[in-house]
């Protein structure tokens, strides 16, 4: 019987599923912040305007927008982990993806120069599609 030792789940793909993971808390501050617990910082708002803009074409109040990303990132992050089943991992990338792109449209809008945060995540998205899922191998040694 093969003992699994720590570094046999460590694999670029899980890396990176932890890396992003910690987005659970980037969108619990912005729906709290979209529901009015917390004080939403005005280039907050013209980032979220902006890219929704940007990206999707529509002209979005930023409360609503905040909602729409900080709700989509929990349940995105929650998705990924395979909280939801394994299913839905490829439709929670794009619930990340879509919302980091548009930060990153918006950041880069404003050129307040903070646009490298959303683009690397948008770039770890785009790597959990491409990469290969983990396969269980069931190898005896005797």
């Amino acid at each position: 019987m093969r003992r699994m030792a720590i570094f046999d789940s460590l694999t670029m793909r899980n890396i990176i599923k932890g890396l992003v993971s910690i987005q659970f808390f980037a969108g619990v501050g912005l729906t709290l912040m979209s529901f009015g617990i917390l004080d939403i910082p005005a280039d907050l708002e013209q980032v979220c305007k902006h890219g929704y803009y940007d990206v999707f074409g529509i002209d979005i109040d930023p409360v609503l927008g905040l909602k729409i990303v900080g709700l989509s990132k929990m349940l995105g992050i929650i998705a990924l982990n395979g909280f939801l089943g394994g299913s839905l991992e490829f439709i929670s990338n794009l619930c990340l993806l879509l919302p980091s792109y548009a930060a990153y449209r918006g950041h880069k809008k404003l050129g307040d120069n903070s646009e490298i945060a959303p683009l690397i995540a948008c770039v770890f998205y785009v790597l959990l599609l491409l990469l290969p899922k983990n396969t269980t191998k069931n190898t005896k040694t005797e």
